[in-house]
């Protein structure tokens, strides 16, 4: 069984987690060389809940019935650049985050990040989910950069590194076309005079037409990316 706080299930999946992770420190041996920053600390949550010898690993309790949120924004850093984020200083925000993601790519089909996944109502039901290979994600505009059903990802899909960034990123590219779209249809609907400015103002002034079209009401900004890098994927990682 779970402990359970008696508050909400994001408060019971806490307490749960720590639970698991000091269990696993405490039945370990040293050869496994696990290790978790989050025990004791009163720091903010690290990018992951515990380390077992050199794989990054992260703990999701969940129902498995719906879609849960992967906070991989630092796992997908990671396991494009192979830096780990104790050391580096990683930066959250979107500008830095990606010019430090474009600098420091490093191509290298072994390194991986694991979800270790429990299930809540089935607590023998455990299973690990790879990054890299995982099947079913779907984007998330509210709390990008995707979700996944991780019911379906018990089987890894094998991509290599390429694929993995191209698959990942394009669900988080389409992540931001949703949460545009969402903000933008009423205020240049309503409002034109104050928004489309800021609409307008994402398209490429400079003759580059082709690989960004003029943006209309659905603000299909990732798409206009796919088409400039001539990659286009769907949200099971096919090539269309």
């Amino acid at each position: 069984m779970l402990p359970s706080t008696g508050t909400d299930a994001r408060s019971d999946s806490a307490v749960a987690e720590g639970t698991i992770v000091t269990s696993l420190l405490n039945a370990g041996n040293k050869e496994w060389g696990i290790y978790s920053p989050n025990v004791d600390s009163k720091n903010n949550r690290s990018w992951y809940d515990v380390k077992i010898g050199d794989l990054f690993v992260d703990i999701k309790i969940t129902t498995l019935d719906t879609r849960d949120n992967t906070n991989a924004k630092a796992a997908i850093f990671y396991l494009l650049t192979g830096l780990d984020l104790d050391e580096f200083e990683f930066k959250h925000q979107e500008k830095p985050y990606f010019n430090d993601l474009k600098k420091h790519e490093n191509p290298d089909e072994h390194r991986d990040y694991y979800y270790l996944v429990i299930n809540k109502r089935d607590t023998s039901d455990i299973f690990p989910v790879s990054l890299k290979g995982i099947k079913d994600i779907a984007p998330n505009p509210s709390n990008p950069p995707f979700q996944a059903r991780f019911n379906n990802c018990r089987h890894p899909v094998q991509r290599t590194w390429e694929e993995a960034k191209n698959f990942l990123l394009s669900v988080w590219a389409e992540s931001v076309r949703r949460k545009i779209r969402s903000l933008g249809d009423g205020m240049w609907t309503h409002y034109p005079e104050y928004f489309l400015p800021v609409r307008d103002g994402l398209v490429d002034k400079k003759g580059e037409s082709e690989a960004y079209p003029l943006l209309e009401n659905s603000m299909d900004l990732a798409h206009a990316m796919f088409r400039a890098t001539g990659r286009k994927f769907d949200n099971q990682g096919n090539k269309e």
